[in-house]
């Protein structure tokens, strides 16, 4: 990763066919970490939630607040020529009135409900297959497995065989990291009676 002022981070992948360009920046609220705030992926294969999931986001947060790479990023861009020209994105997509191109729909993301504005309709986004986390069980595979879990319980299906057959585990692992997604509050309590 190369690291720069202004808070920008460039990060290619092993196969160097895929570049992450991310600014990171304070997220005020009393904190004074630094958090990525903006987000940029080029790649010579189709882009897909399945390679955005591959971005060590937290690994990158971390560096970023290590004392050496932060000096780095919180120097001012403008003493090394400017950063990146990105202020303007925008305006590529209105008019000079400040409307929408056409044609042109609304959809809002949040907390992985996708609801398209056009049409009033809301469904929940299918998440990313789960692979198999290996030893560590980080809070980012947490994470992912509630919000499959969660996923899959709207969709009326059983999640913990649904799970073990994404990752390779047996059901029995997948319903300990269930209850540790539990214990760390990445899934209400379990309900008697409820399978999962």
């Amino acid at each position: 990763m190369i690291y720069r002022p202004g808070g920008w981070i460039r990060a290619k992948g092993a196969d160097e066919d895929t570049t992450v360009y991310l600014q990171v920046r304070d997220s005020g609220e009393g904190s004074s970490r630094l958090n990525v705030h903006y987000a940029a992926m080029a790649s010579e294969k189709p882009i897909s939630v399945h390679v955005w999931r591959f971005v060590p986001f937290e690994h990158i947060e971390q560096h970023a607040n290590e004392k050496n790479y932060r000096r780095a990023l919180e120097r001012d861009p403008e003493e090394f020529g400017g950063g990146p020209a990105l202020d303007d994105m925008d305006s590529y997509f209105v008019d000079e009135n400040g409307e929408a191109w056409q044609p042109a729909h609304t959809v809002r993301m949040r907390d992985g409900v996708v609801s398209d504005g056009a049409r009033g309709r809301r469904k929940t986004a299918e998440p990313a297959r789960l692979a198999h986390p290996g030893r560590r069980i980080s809070d980012e595979f947490l994470r992912d497995l509630a919000a499959t879990y969660r996923w899959l319980v709207d969709e009326g299906r059983a999640p913990a065989p649904e799970i073990a057959e994404q990752t390779g585990a047996p059901v029995a692992t997948v319903r300990r990291w269930i209850a540790k997604s539990r214990e760390r509050g990445f899934l209400p309590p379990g309900r008697v009676g409820r399978a999962g």
